[in-house]
């Protein structure tokens, strides 16, 4: 009986760990592209879990740089030269920072879009 017993166990585990459970990400990748004139924009973003959490004032406190999304920071790639606040912005791909504020929010375009935080900026 207990060599029985045993071995329904060993089994079921074999099964329940043979299973292909996908868990969605915490703070899931998005991607956008647009097709603006003759070229496109695109936006790889990670869509923070906000999870019932005040984020602007508290989460990311005011007037602090903020790597805008969740985990890498959110990349936007241009496909040409724009006019990005009034500054010409060479086509290529950069990293999106924030500075939130109560009323406004400062953008910043970082040239290395594989920067982790906003410590350097």
């Amino acid at each position: 009986m207990k060599k029985l017993l045993i071995a329904v166990c060993i089994s079921v585990s074999g099964f329940a760990l043979a299973q292909d459970y996908s868990v969605p990400a915490a703070s899931p990748r998005q991607k956008v592209e647009q097709q603006f004139s003759m070229s496109k924009i695109s936006v790889d973003y990670g869509r923070p879990g906000v999870k019932g959490r005040k984020i602007f004032g508290e989460l990311v406190p005011y007037g602090q740089v903020w790597r805008a999304g969740a985990n890498s920071s959110t990349k936007i790639t241009f496909g040409q030269t724009i006019n990005f606040g009034g500054k010409t912005v060479p086509a290529g791909t950069y990293g999106l920072f924030i500075i939130p504020t109560e009323k406004e929010w400062k953008v910043i375009l970082n040239k290395d879009f594989q920067q982790w935080g906003g410590l350097y900026l």
